[in-house]
């Protein structure tokens, strides 16, 4: 995977800018499962990098998903901002790895 700062959301995503919701929603699903943090605990080291890509997917999915967010990220995209700059979208916690 490319350096998670050099993707836009529907690359990391590994989705088409022209995405439906469903599609957007699927590749979501199936990032998360990739990707989530809760199955790499036993190594502190590889269990942060999987925080930080988790983060970056949920931020990606919750602006694609709405209509309004996803528009204005678009206008962004095409200015060449990666990320979406119209607020923080509500970030999903992730705790720390017990023991």
């Amino acid at each position: 995977m490319a350096r998670i700062d050099e993707l836009d959301y529907y690359r990391l995503l590994g989705i088409e800018p022209t995405a439906s919701q469903d599609d957007i929603q699927r590749a979501f699903h199936a990032f998360a499962l990739k990707y989530h943090p809760d199955a790499h605990r036993d190594d502190p080291a590889v269990y942060q990098r999987y925080v930080a890509v988790y983060r970056r997917g949920t931020e990606a999915y919750r602006v694609l998903r709405v209509s309004s967010t996803r528009s204005a990220y678009d206008a962004g995209l095409r200015e060449g901002r990666l990320r979406y700059e119209g607020g923080t979208p509500r970030r999903n916690s992730v705790k720390p790895p017990r023991g």
